[in-house]
C-alpha cells in the first residue's frame, strides 16, 4: 500500500528504483528484489501483467510510473496515506504506534525477546537482556557461550505485529489475538559459533552456506549440522547445543546438500557425484545412488519417513530412491513452460512432497511452490511465489522469499494452505542472483527443528546484489578501455559482423532480455521483452539474430519492434544458439544440464528445420564457432579428458584437427579466417592465457600452425558454454565484459539461533 500511494503521488512521472526504495522503505535496507516483488503483487491485485500494463509501467533502466488516471480524494492539506495511517507514516510506523507504551519502548518484547540494548552500538554488540533468564542448564550454557544476535529480531517483531494491525484494519480482527499467545515461552536470540570451522562454504557471489542446503537440525533440536570450511576443504560439522564448539564428521569431505533422517540418527548428503548417508554418531559412509551429473550437486534432497530420499536434478523433475539403494524413479515431470523442479521437502507421513517450480532458467519472478502427492499422481499449486518451502510441526510452511523468511499456515491432514503468508525475518541468506544457473538454486539457508527452534545464516539483504559488469575494449597489451555504459549484468556480448553494434543479454530479476548497443551513437535498443533469452547469434549480414528462450527459438530483426519468426520449438530442451554461418547453418549447444552439452545444427533453408547432431562421440562440447566462409567450425570438446580446441568441416563428418595442446576453450575466428584465438589455462601459470593459432585452409584440408601466446588475460568474462567475448575486425582489439569489483563479504562464522521461534508463528487455525 505504501508503494502504491508513493507511485500514485507522482502520476505520469518516472520514479527511479533508488528513489522509490528510499521513500517507501526509508531507513530499512532492501534491494531491488523487494521492490520488484511488491510491483508484481500490485500488478496481480490490479489484474495486469508486465506485458499488458494499464496502471504501472516499467521503464527499462529508469524505474516505474503510474500511467492510469489518478484522482486525489484526500484533503489537499494532508499527505496521502494508507487507511488508518497518519500522514507521513508507513505501515511499519503505524505498527510501532499501535503497540502499548511499554512494548514501544522495547519493540522486541512482543516476541519475548531481547531489548534495544542488543542492537549494535559503536560497532559492537552488547550483551542480551532477556525478560527472564534461560530456564534450563542447556539454555543457560548456550546463552553464556554465544553472542546475542543483532537487531533483525526487532524487525521480525514489527513484521508480525504489523500483520496483526493490518488484518484488523482489513476487517479480519479474529486473526490478531492468535498472533501473540497470552503467555508464550521467552524467545532467546543467540549466535552459535561454528568453530573450529573457518566458516560456512559460500558461492562465487558470496552467499553464505553456498548454493545448496547447508543447515539441518536433528528432529530433537539438540544438534545443528552444517557445511563448514577449513582451508580449501569442506565437510559436515555437528554443533551440539550443549557444547561450545562443533565436531567435524569423518568421511564427509566435499559434502554438499544436507538432510537429516527422520529418526535423527543419520545425515544424507551429496559428494563426488553420489548421494550418501553417514551416522551422526560416526561410522561408515554408505552410498545410496549415483546422480545424473557428477559435477553439479542435486538441487535439494529430503529424507522421508518411508525410507526414501527425494532429490532434484538440474533442468529436470524430482526423483526418488530407497535409502538402502536401488534404481531412482521419477516423481514429477516438467510441464510445458516449466524450466525445473527443485528444493524438495517430504512431508511427515510421506504422502506428499513440497517443491519449487521454476518457469525460467535465470529470472526469478515467476516461480511457485507446489505439492506433489506420492500416493497418487496429483499436483497442487500452494503459493504463487516463494521457494524452498519446509513444513514445521506448528502447522506452517516456512519458505524463502527473496532473502527473507516467511510462513504460511498449512494443514497436514488436508495438505492445504489455510491462511495468508506472514513475513518473519529479513536478511536470511538465499542462493539467488548468482552468476551461473548451476548456483542459482533459490535454496534458503535456514533450518527449523521439531521443537520450535530456528537457525539461519545471515546476509545483508539476503541475496547477492546484482552483478555489475562494464563492456570494454582490451588491446594486445591487456589494457582495458571501458565503454561509456552503465554497469549491468551483461551476458554474452558479441559484435555485429560490421563491428558497429554490440548485442548482449542483460540479466535482471524480472527478465533476461536481448539488447543492442550502437557504438557510433552510444544508444541502447531493446530487442526482446520478458523473453528469458538463453542465447543468440548474429546473422552473417548483421540484419538479424537467432534467439532462444525455454519455449522456442526464433529469428529477430536487429531493430526495435520488428516481428519475430519461429525457427524450431524447443519443448523444454535447452537450445543455446552459438553461431550462424554464411550457408544458413545455425549451431546450438543442447543438453539437459550445464555440465553435459552437445553441438547440434539446423539449416534454416531446410523446410523441415531438422536438428542434426554435430559429432558422434560422447563428450562435453561447447563454443561452436563457424569460420567466416562457413566451411569450418571450431569448438571445444572434453573427449581427451580435458577441454581442447578442435576444427572440423561444417558440412560433413570430416576429420577434425586439434588446435590447442594442454587445454583450451572459447575459440573465436579472426575476421579474415586466418587465425583462431582461444583461452588456455596453464597449470601453475599466471591465470588464463589468450593464445592464437594460424590456420591455413588448403584444397586437401586444413593445417594448423604452432600456437603463440598473445597476452595474459585480466579478470574478464569469456562465457561458460557460448562465447561472451569477440574480436574486432583489425584483430588488435577484443570486446570483453569486466567485473566492477566491490568489497568482499567477510566469512560467516556464526549461525543465528532463535530459541522457541515456533511459539510466535500465527495460529494455523
Amino acid at each position: 500500500m505504501d508503494l502504491l500511494v508513493f507511485l500514485a503521488s507522482h502520476p505520469g512521472e518516472v520514479v527511479s528504483h533508488d528513489e522509490t526504495m528510499a521513500a517507501v522503505w526509508r531507513e530499512r535496507f532492501v534491494n531491488e528484489y523487494a521492490l520488484t516483488r511488491c510491483i508484481a503483487d500490485l500488478r496481480k491485485a490490479l489484474g495486469e501483467d508486465a506485458r499488458h500494463t494499464q496502471y504501472i509501467e516499467n521503464i527499462p533502466k529508469r524505474g516505474y510510473r503510474v500511467i492510469a488516471p489518478v484522482i486525489r480524494v484526500a484533503d489537499s492539506s494532508q499527505e496521502a496515506a494508507a487507511p488508518g495511517h497518519p500522514p507521513g507514516h508507513s505501515i511499519a510506523d503505524a505498527t510501532a504506534d499501535a503497540l502499548p507504551a511499554a512494548d514501544r519502548a522495547t519493540p522486541a518484547a512482543a516476541l519475548g525477546a531481547v531489548s534495544h540494548e542488543d542492537s549494535l552500538v559503536d560497532g559492537r554488540a552488547r550483551g542480551p537482556a532477556p525478560a527472564t533468564p534461560p530456564a534450563t542448564p542447556e539454555e543457560r550454557r548456550v546463552a553464556e557461550t554465544d553472542v546475542p544476535a543483532r537487531h533483525e529480531l526487532h524487525r521480525a517483531t514489527l513484521a508480525l505485529a504489523g500483520l496483526g494491525l493490518f488484518t484488523l484494519g482489513a476487517g479480519l480482527a479474529g486473526l490478531a489475538p492468535r498472533l501473540l499467545p497470552a503467555r508464550p515461552p521467552d524467545v532467546s536470540v543467540l549466535q552459535l559459533s561454528l568453530t573450529p570451522a573457518d566458516g560456512v562454504r559460500r558461492t562465487v557471489r558470496g552467499t553464505p552456506g553456498g548454493s545448496r542446503t547447508a543447515l539441518a537440525f536433528t528432529p530433537d533440536g539438540r544438534t545443528l549440522a552444517f557445511l563448514g570450511c577449513a582451508g580449501d576443504s569442506t565437510a559436515i560439522y555437528l554443533r551440539r547445543l550443549d557444547r561450545d564448539i562443533a565436531d567435524r564428521l569423518a568421511g564427509t569431505d566435499g559434502a554438499e546438500v544436507l538432510a537429516a533422517s527422520p529418526d535423527g540418527r543419520a545425515l544424507a548428503f551429496w559428494a563426488n557425484g553420489q548421494i550418501r548417508t553417514v551416522p551422526i554418531s560416526g561410522g561408515p559412509v554408505t552410498r545410496v545412488c549415483v546422480t545424473g551429473n557428477p559435477q553439479v550437486p542435486p538441487f535439494g534432497l529430503s529424507w522421508g519417513d518411508d525410507g526414501h530420499i527425494v532429490y532434484a536434478l538440474e533442468a529436470s523433475g524430482l526423483w526418488r530412491v530407497a535409502v538402502g539403494g536401488g534404481r531412482p524413479a521419477p516423481v514429477t515431470t516438467l510441464r510445458p513452460g516449466e524450466a525445473s523442479h527443485g528444493l524438495p521437502h517430504v512431508l511427515p507421513g510421506s504422502r506428499a512432497v513440497l517443491f519449487t517450480v521454476r518457469h525460467s532458467t535465470l529470472a526469478w519472478s515467476r516461480e511457485e511452490i507446489a505439492l506433489q502427492r506420492l500416493d497418487r499422481d496429483e499436483r497442487v499449486r500452494l503459493l504463487d511465489h516463494g521457494a524452498d518451502a519446509r513444513y514445521v510441526p506448528t502447522g506452517h510452511l516456512l519458505f524463502a522469499d527473496f532473502g527473507s523468511l516467511a510462513a504460511v499456515p498449512f494443514e497436514l491432514e488436508t495438505l492445504a494452505v489455510t491462511g495468508p503468508p506472514v513475513p518473519l525475518v529479513e536478511h536470511v541468506a538465499q542462493a539467488l542472483n548468482e552468476a551461473s544457473a548451476s548456483e542459482d538454486s533459490g535454496s534458503g539457508q535456514f533450518a527449523a527443528s521439531a521443537t520450535g527452534d530456528l537457525a539461519y545464516l545471515r546476509r545483508e539483504g539476503g541475496i547477492a546484489p546484482s552483478a555489475r559488469l562494464v563492456l570494454a575494449w582490451m588491446d594486445l597489451r591487456g589494457h582495458l578501455s571501458p565503454l561509456p555504459v552503465e554497469p549491468r549484468h551483461y551476458v554474452q556480448p558479441r559484435l555485429s559482423p560490421d563491428g558497429t553494434r554490440i548485442a548482449t543479454i542483460v540479466r535482471n530479476l524480472e527478465s533476461v532480455d536481448l539488447w543492442l548497443y550502437d557504438l557510433r551513437r552510444g544508444a541502447w535498443t531493446p530487442l526482446t521483452e520478458d523473453a528469458d533469452a538463453q542465447g543468440f547469434a548474429w546473422s552473417p549480414d548483421g540484419t538479424e539474430l537467432v534467439v532462444a528462450d525455454p519455449a522456442r527459438t526464433f529469428v529477430q530483426a536487429a531493430r526495435a519492434g520488428a516481428p519475430a519468426r519461429d525457427v524450431v520449438r524447443s519443448d523444454g530442451a535447452r537450445l543455446l544458439p552459438s553461431s550462424w554461418s554464411r550457408v544458413g547453418q545455425v549451431a546450438f549447444l543442447t543438453g539437459l544440464d550445464s555440465a553435459r552439452l552437445d553441438i547440434e545444427t539446423i539449416t534454416l533453408r531446410d523446410p523441415a528445420r531438422r536438428v542434426m547432431p554435430f559429432a558422434t562421440h560422447k563428450a562435453h562440447e561447447a563454443f561452436a564457432e563457424f569460420s567466416p566462409d562457413g566451411r569450418w567450425i571450431a569448438y571445444a570438446s572434453g573427449e581427451s579428458g580435458q577441454d581442447e580446441v578442435y576444427v572440423r568441416p561444417s558440412a560433413d563428418e570430416g576429420d577434425r584437427v586439434q588446435v590447442s595442446t594442454g587445454g583450451g576453450s572459447n575459440p573465436i575466428w579472426r575476421r579474415d579466417g586466418r587465425e583462431i584465438l582461444f583461452a588456455a589455462r596453464r597449470g601453475g601459470g599466471p591465470g588464463i592465457l589468450l593464445q592464437a593459432a594460424p590456420i591455413d585452409a588448403r584444397p586437401g584440408g586444413l593445417a594448423v600452425g604452432p600456437t603463440r601466446t598473445v597476452l595474459t588475460l585480466p579478470d574478464v568474462e569469456l562465457g561458460l558454454a557460448v562465447n561472451g567475448w569477440d574480436v574486432a575486425s583489425d584483430g588488435r582489439r577484443f570486446l570483453v565484459a569486466v567485473h566492477v569489483r566491490g568489497d568482499a563479504d567477510p566469512p560467516v562464522t556464526h549461525a543465528e539461533f532463535v530459541k522457541h521461534f515456533g511459539t510466535r508463528l500465527p495460529s494455523a487455525r
